[in-house]
């Protein structure tokens, strides 16, 4: 039995196939939503359901910061100075799951997940508070 999922690399989408010694590609063909491509780094060690190591925010966890950011400030009854994206790390699960590691300013942080469904629905959850620069994700 294996497992199907998609990676982009910088110019194609390729379907791996991955089984207990072999991987096989075929070029992706018509993505559908239950099948769609996540970044070659949303992967880890090619093992789906792993967790990422630990990696520097990009423009993409920016943005799904950003959509985030009204939500977490009403559930934290708070307007934060900043809300900047400083880390992350990402599981592929059905979708994909971000831990990030985001600066709200005073040298404060928080850390919380973010949960990119397969219909793109983005749902936020397990927000902690009072977490610093030196804290693990």
């Amino acid at each position: 039995v294996g497992v199907e999922i998609c990676i982009r690399d910088r110019l194609e989408c390729w379907w791996v196939f991955f089984f207990s010694s072999r991987r096989r590609h075929t070029r992706c063909s018509g993505v559908s939503w239950a099948r769609r491509c996540v970044q070659e780094t949303d992967i880890m060690s090619g093992m789906p359901g792993g967790i990422s190591q630990s990696k520097p925010a990009d423009e993409n966890v920016q943005n799904l910061v950003n959509q985030v950011r009204q939500q977490v400030e009403q559930t934290q009854n708070s307007n934060f100075a900043t809300f900047n994206a400083h880390s992350y790390t990402s599981q592929i699960v059905a979708g994909v799951l971000y831990r990030v590691k985001v600066d709200v300013g005073n040298d404060q942080y928080l850390h919380f997940e973010i949960w990119v469904k397969p219909s793109q629905e983005i749902e936020v959850d397990n927000i902690e508070v009072g977490k610093t620069l030196e804290d693990q994700l």
